[in-house]
């Protein structure tokens, strides 16, 4: 993968680009399936952060894997002023979870699980959902937001 214009927004393009680098050079496939939506009610920073660290957590999921099959698909549509995200990848072992969300099973829980808290932080902010599931193998997170049309 390299550097391009998907989403026709700067910061999270660069993301983008940087996650499915790093990726594939862990043999993990990346996969994008998205339409543009340059326009995110978003801070930089908070795009940095979810997007970041949901790809993070894909990325060691899928290092996990003993085998070839390591996937990951992001994907964004947009439907008027709704903005669907879903970020999947495949998986070993299921993660554990509480109360629908996963929770960090590293050694070092004092210093872990900061990535899915901010995450449910920015959701919470811009009253956004997010789910989290297992369908077919893959390990989900759904996403979906309001965004505000910008009128000239």
């Amino acid at each position: 993968i390299s550097v391009g214009s998907w989403t026709g927004n700067r910061i999270l393009d660069l993301i983008l680009g940087q996650k499915g680098e790093e990726a594939e050079q862990k043999g993990i496939v990346f996969q994008l399936d998205i339409i543009p939506v340059p326009e995110w009610d978003l801070e930089d920073s908070e795009l940095c952060s979810l997007f970041g660290n949901l790809i993070d957590n894909a990325i060691e999921a899928c290092e996990k894997i003993e085998n070839d099959d390591k996937k990951i698909f992001v994907e964004i549509k947009k439907q008027g002023q709704l903005v669907f995200v879903k970020i999947e990848n495949t998986i070993n072992t299921p993660p554990l979870m509480k109360n629908g969300r996963p929770i960090s099973n590293k050694k070092d829980k004092k210093n872990h699980g900061y990535g899915v808290k901010n995450v449910d932080r920015i959701i919470n902010k811009y009253e956004g959902e997010i789910m989290y599931q297992i369908v077919n193998g893959y390990f989900q997170v759904c996403m979906t937001f309001f965004v505000l049309m910008k009128i000239s």
